[in-house]
């Protein structure tokens, strides 16, 4: 009868371990880092803050950042190449726009992929400016601060994100590849990478 309870008592601790370890295991928890998706005016300060908070490379405002650690997948959908990052749940365009373009013409630019359902989705867009950083890489690989699993003519990209107080320069941040670092005046406009927003479960 004793070692019966004994048994019973056992039984009923190691469910209530095994219902701690399904919460503390849950799939919800992803491990993605999730930056910011809307828009949003910045001034430098804020830049650097955004820099620092994310310990992002740019090797103008936060030399020491060590960059984000992503986890890319080459994946062709639709004729279309993109590459997801695992670690922050973006799906990006390998390439982008062909030529630079001046910030007006855009806008035109992202409706007609979505238009066209570029690798099967209608719902791309700009990048803000913590989603772009999160791509450039501490050291130079293949002449640009950036994975070459990317295309290397895209060496300048747009992003939604506008500058906050400064009507006299470009009216939106640029992640420069070049360079490796973020920056806010290009006279020969820039590139367009689109990225959108997908769910995944970090392998």
């Amino acid at each position: 009868m004793k070692s019966s309870y004994l048994k019973t008592i056992l039984l009923e601790i190691l469910a209530i371990l095994a219902i701690f370890t399904f919460i503390s295991y849950s799939p919800l928890d992803t491990g993605i880092t999730k930056f910011r998706a809307k828009s949003k005016k910045l001034s430098l300060n804020d830049v650097v803050l955004m820099l620092k908070k994310y310990d992002f490379s740019d090797a103008l405002s936060y030399q020491s950042g060590k960059g984000f650690e992503n986890h890319f997948e080459l994946k062709v959908i639709e004729g279309d190449t993109v590459v997801i990052d695992h670690s922050s749940g973006l799906m990006w365009q390998r390439g982008g726009s062909s030529q630079k373009m001046k910030y007006k013409a855009v806008a035109r630019w992202i409706k007609d992929i979505n238009k066209k359902g570029f690798a099967g989705y209608k719902d791309w867009r700009l990048p803000t400016l913590e989603e772009a950083m999160s791509l450039v890489e501490p050291e130079k690989q293949n002449g640009l601060y950036i994975d070459p699993i990317f295309n290397k003519k895209q060496e300048i990209i747009l992003t939604c994100d506008g500058i906050k107080k400064d009507k006299l320069l470009n009216p939106n941040w640029m992640v420069e590849l070049y360079a490796g670092a973020c920056i806010n005046f290009s006279p020969d406009g820039s590139y367009v990478r689109a990225v959108r927003t997908v769910q995944l479960l970090k392998d």
